[in-house]
């Protein structure tokens, strides 16, 4: 069978009519076009796996910066040499920068190491509401870090949760896996 193009005058072939056998079904459902619905051993889609990808990223990164800097200030606090400084005084410095805010608080502290009186940093502690007040702190350097384990136990428990995310969703993972290679 054929048909005339009308633009070109040529005879084209019409496409054969579909063959139907005993064990098609008319009305079978269309494979599965999305990765969660992927029977086990399709393959997915690369924009699905680059979703997924960045997705894991976002999950772990979370985490990661909450418990990573939450140990980084125990580390902080905890590690050198100890020590009390007396807070002489706090500068609020920064502003506003499209929308968010760079204030922050620069306090200077003085501290007896060896008999000897050394005026630096002081970071970690309250503030203003510091000034004139005697505090643990923590000496590495020129710098004394409060011993205030507030923050750093606050960051802790907040990104714990995070991480039973991609632990959860690994764990169900390699189930998956397993009750697979225990079928094929």
């Amino acid at each position: 069978m054929t048909t005339e193009d009308a633009e070109e005058g040529r005879p084209q072939a019409l496409p054969p009519p579909p063959v139907v056998t005993p064990h098609a079904t008319p009305h079978a459902t269309p494979p599965a076009t999305t990765a969660s619905a992927a029977p086990a051993g399709a393959v997915v889609p690369r924009e699905s796996r680059v979703i997924g990808i960045l997705v894991w990223a976002v999950l772990l990164a979370i985490p990661a910066a909450l418990v990573g800097g939450g140990g980084w200030l125990l580390y902080q606090r905890t590690a050198g040499t100890r020590i009390q400084a007396t807070v002489l005084d706090c500068d609020l410095s920064g502003g506003r920068v499209g929308g968010s805010s760079t204030y922050r608080q620069d306090c200077t502290a003085s501290w007896t190491i060896d008999g000897e009186l050394v005026v630096g940093v002081f970071s970690g502690g309250n503030g203003e509401s510091d000034v004139g007040k005697t505090v643990e702190a923590t000496v590495r350097g020129d710098t004394a870090y409060s011993r205030s384990l507030r923050l750093p136990v606050v960051l802790i428990a907040l990104g714990l949760p995070f991480l039973a995310l991609p632990v959860i969703g690994i764990r169900s993972r390699l189930k998956a896996r397993s009750a697979e290679s225990h079928i094929h």
